[in-house]
């Protein structure tokens, strides 16, 4: 927890500009384009971070059951 020493040092602006290029990055992860990204809506944003968020879960359950139904046989 060594990395959070000092979280509540930091300037609002900086954790503005921080969450902003991390949601960016995360766009541009999963393949949306800048200029696609760019044109979106703070709403279109969430929404598509939460499908993602929701397809990811349902991959991490999914894999988990697998190893799940593996181990009991």
């Amino acid at each position: 927890m060594a990395f959070l020493s000092g979280v509540g040092n930091t300037p609002q602006y900086e954790a503005i500009a921080y969450y902003h290029w991390l949601i960016m990055l995360q766009l541009l992860e999963v393949g949306i384009s800048w200029d696609a990204i760019q044109e979106m809506t703070e709403n279109q944003i969430h929404m598509l971070l939460g499908v993602v968020s929701a397809r990811k879960q349902k991959e991490a359950d999914a894999q988990a059951r697998s190893q799940a139904s593996q181990m009991r046989m």
